[in-house]
């Protein structure tokens, strides 16, 4: 199941659509950035919440993109995913290219939980595995 999750996680971060990737997630789903650094650093919940969360970033910053740089199958129902973002602030223009690891749960073929952390190692001991 692990891998179809992969292909599907991949297919979904290619068409830079927040819609497409809305599409992967369980009604229910948890989405959580409380670990991030960013004001948008809480949890949201169902798909209102994650819109709720791109529209944030579609306020703040100008032309921004994400980047898959990995996506790995770490077995059983998680996906861990290595994404750097990419745009400039709206007013500030600071531009922002930095990378960030987040851990999806699968249920069902749907993701029921996305965690974010700030990279690839802390992401793999969150999920009790190890580089």
């Amino acid at each position: 199941m692990s891998q179809e999750s992969v292909e599907a996680l991949r297919r979904a971060s290619e068409q830079d659509d927040p819609e497409a990737l809305i599409g992967l997630l369980a009604e229910d789903v948890v989405w959580d950035l409380s670990r991030s650094s960013f004001p948008e650093a809480r949890v949201y919940h169902g798909h209102d919440g994650v819109r709720e969360w791109f529209r944030g970033l579609e306020e703040a910053w100008a032309n921004l993109r994400f980047e898959a740089d990995e996506i790995t199958d770490l077995g059983g129902d998680r996906v861990l995913m290595v994404t750097r973002p990419q745009g400039h602030g709206h007013f500030t223009k600071i531009d922002v290219d930095y990378r960030f690891a987040t851990v999806w749960t699968f249920r069902d073929g749907k993701v029921v939980r996305m965690d974010r952390y700030d990279n690839r190692t802390e992401a793999l001991e969150a999920a009790g595995l190890s580089e």
